[in-house]
């Protein structure tokens, strides 16, 4: 009799081990999936703010043009070519962005769409969008110093360029 629950006893406990281990097991594969959703959502975050840089620099070379301009296209499934230089783990990191000169707005201001992802073939791990409002671009040129002096600094033309960090962002 004794024996028998000596038995039972020690398949209770191996039963109760294997119920924790595999629980532990379920709770560390969870965490390591939550982490790389995490890692990719940041990466995506990233992406979608190169991509408002880029809409800036933009902004910067042409801010008189009216409507819109989207890159790399207008199509939803326009993306920039992948920037992962590690082609072996066959990820695309890609942005695109919309630059609007809003119907009704000011020539200072432009509104930004851009959007962040990460892929793998046609499964989309991530995807961030930021969308800000640029105010208050100016169009001035410095005035250079004497002997080269350009006159007053204001581009009435258009031809020059965009004061670099003039805007304000909303």
């Amino acid at each position: 009799m004794k024996k028998t629950q000596a038995l039972l006893f020690v398949l209770f406990l191996l039963v109760l081990i294997v119920v924790l281990v595999a629980g532990l097991f379920f709770i560390v594969k969870q965490e390591t999936k939550r982490q790389k959703r995490q890692q990719y959502s940041l990466a995506a975050f990233y992406l979608a703010h190169a991509g408002l840089e880029k809409a800036k620099i933009d902004t910067l070379s042409n801010y008189w043009m009216d409507g819109t301009y989207y890159f790399p296209g207008p199509n939803s499934t326009d993306w920039s070519d992948s920037l992962d230089q590690n082609l072996a783990d066959s990820y695309d990191y890609q942005y695109k962005y919309i630059l609007e000169n809003p119907s009704g707005g000011s020539d200072d201001q432009r509104e930004i769409t851009a959007e962040g992802r990460i892929a793998k073939g046609t499964n989309v791990l991530a995807s961030k969008k930021i969308e800000v409002t640029l105010e208050g671009i100016r169009d001035d040129l410095p005035n250079n110093p004497p002997p080269n002096p350009d006159g007053d600094g204001v581009d009435d033309d258009q031809t020059g360029s965009v004061v670099s960090e003039s805007w304000r962002q909303k």
